[in-house]
């Protein structure tokens, strides 16, 4: 397969790049199912998809495998960027696949576009690029998904944790209350012994006069 012909069609997409990405901005915005994609400004929307472009762009030009693998880790990792960038933005799975969906339609609409008005070429070159498009996008739907997931883990484990927190601090009231309880009854009991023995004396007729004045001293106190 002739790479120059690959190299023509990333000129072509280079050349395109403004429009393509007004394409999908609008393919976005004119879908009723998406409305977090509303609340970004343009350049906020685009992100990091022209750096995402940037990669295909390279594996397009890439003339060896190393080249290929080495633009091929640079896309993964820009959509996985700007999958997470979408996430703190508010949106949820669903609606980060459908924005990666139209990216790939206005994509293939440039591939056709391009195939149609350029003749001559190999019958090898418009598939391979196919191909090295819908990895683009496949790469961009899993890494997107992959930091959702991870997104997901570490609220889950932020929630369990506030949850023991919660818990033991739960435990530790709890405690404090059944001490303070304790405590309670035992003043009680120790005050109502402290009574049952002064009515106990008061009541002996044996009992002398100023022993029933300090008895009855003691039980008002013991009463307080």
């Amino acid at each position: 397969m002739d790479d120059s012909q690959l190299a023509a069609l990333a000129d072509h997409l280079l050349a395109r790049r403004q429009t393509i990405l007004e394409n999908w901005r609008r393919a976005v915005a004119g879908d009723v199912s998406l409305s977090t994609a509303s609340t970004l400004a343009r350049k906020e929307f685009y992100d990091h998809i022209p750096a995402v472009l940037d990669a295909f762009d390279e594996i397009l030009r890439a003339r060896y495998l190393a080249q290929k693998k080495a633009a091929t880790a640079e896309q993964k990792t820009r959509a996985a960027d700007h999958g997470l960038h979408r996430w703190h933005h508010g949106y949820n799975q669903r609606d980060v696949m459908r924005e990666w969906s139209h990216l790939h339609l206005c994509l293939i609409d440039e591939l056709e576009n391009y195939s149609r008005l350029i003749g001559g070429t190999e019958a090898e070159v418009m598939p391979a690029a196919r191909r090295a498009l819908a990895q683009l996008c496949n790469d961009g739907i899993v890494e997107s998904a992959a930091r959702y997931a991870e997104l997901q883990q570490l609220e889950a484990k932020g929630r369990v944790g506030d949850l023991e927190n919660a818990i033991e601090e739960l435990t530790q009231l709890d405690q404090q209350r059944r001490e303070i309880l304790r405590r309670a009854v035992h003043d009680v009991r120790s005050s109502f012994g402290v009574i049952k023995n002064i009515s106990d004396q008061l009541g002996d007729q044996e009992t002398d006069e100023s022993a029933k004045t300090e008895y009855l001293s003691l039980l008002q106190k013991s009463v307080a």
